[in-house]
């Protein structure tokens, strides 16, 4: 089964991140993370299988010694792939960029089928504000968007194995940073 590994947000950056996706659509433009039920997230890894059991039983311990990180979102971006993506990129802090690796290493141990764009090095934080776009509705997403106050600030919270599908996600288990893991 597919698996993402996300950082879920405090509550305050979590309104904010969806007041960006109900903004997108208030412009008339489609928008898939909000339309999907999607939480505002910030994906570490992605993996077309993982051991589960395996890495429940190792990332209390990599949790429990990492404190919520402090996020800054600096700006607008897209990626330049056939389905139009647009994201709200995050500053790559030394603590994020150390929590990142941490996670990739751990998670390495215990999945198939990783996805490159994620590993260290080469992955850009970021978080989806829209993708399955048109090339004219980048564009015009962007555009809507150009009224948000950047740079800001958040702060991720939460650590997330989930089951991903085309058609939403599931959450596995979590874990709140600097806490045991929880159900």
């Amino acid at each position: 089964m597919p698996c993402a590994t996300t950082l879920y947000f405090d509550l305050e950056t979590d309104a904010a991140i969806r007041r960006i996706w109900q903004a997108i659509e208030d412009a008339g433009l489609p928008s898939s993370m909000l339309n999907l039920g999607y939480r505002p997230h910030l994906t570490l890894a992605v993996c077309e299988s993982m051991n589960l059991e395996a890495l429940r039983g190792e990332l209390p311990r990599l949790v429990s010694s990492i404190r919520p990180v402090p996020l800054t979102f600096y700006g607008l971006g897209t990626f330049n792939i056939k389905e139009g993506v647009v994201f709200l990129g995050v500053t790559a802090t030394q603590t994020l960029l150390d929590l990142h690796e941490q996670f990739w290493r751990l998670s390495v141990a215990h999945a198939d089928g990783n996805h490159t764009y994620y590993q260290p090095g080469i992955w850009v934080p970021h978080i989806t504000l829209g993708y399955g776009l048109q090339q004219d509705q980048v564009g015009q997403v962007i555009t809507a968007l150009l009224k948000i106050a950047l740079p800001a600030s958040g702060i991720a919270t939460e650590l997330v194995v989930t089951d991903v599908s085309p058609s939403g996600y599931v959450d596995l288990f979590a874990a709140r940073l600097g806490s045991p893991l929880s159900e």
